[in-house]
């Protein structure tokens, strides 16, 4: 990577990113770095910022949503966005780290059909944040089960 130059050896969708939302507002972007320690702290705030970009594109927010974060998962606002593609709410139940999970759960962006791909979750951290059905709905469930209500 030159030093003069230190986004030039990051990959095109990176450099499209910083050249489409910093560069306009002459804002100067740090030398990137590997993962790990405060400095994925200070990323991570800056990447939410690119997350919550409505004309984000899909091959970008992907890669957002394989960010590791140091441990700490991929930017909050990634799995919290209006109108998610269909490849990034395939990846979502299989995300490694639960906290992905659960901030697509907790969504109130994300379509309820989207997030009842989570209704088989194995961890109670995430199925708990899972908003419960409408009052009608869960009647209708508790009857057709035989539960008067």
């Amino acid at each position: 990577m030159e030093t003069n130059r230190p986004w030039a050896g990051l990959p095109g969708d990176l450099r499209a990113a910083k050249t489409l939302v910093y560069d306009p507002k002459g804002f100067v972007c740090l030398q990137p770095v590997p993962e790990g320690g405060i400095m994925v702290a200070f990323h991570a705030s800056a990447l939410d910022g690119v997350a919550r970009n409505p004309a984000l594109p899909t091959p970008l927010l992907l890669r957002l949503l394989a960010f590791d974060g140091g441990g700490d998962g991929p930017p909050r606002y990634a799995p919290q966005r209006t109108g998610l593609p269909e490849s990034a709410v395939a990846v979502i139940p299989a995300h490694p780290n639960p906290g992905a999970r659960v901030d697509f759960a907790m969504s109130e962006l994300a379509e309820p059909v989207q997030r009842a791909r989570l209704v088989d979750e194995p961890s109670p951290k995430v199925r708990g944040c899972q908003p419960a059905p409408p009052e009608d709905e869960m009647a209708a469930v508790l009857n057709r089960a035989g539960v008067p209500v």
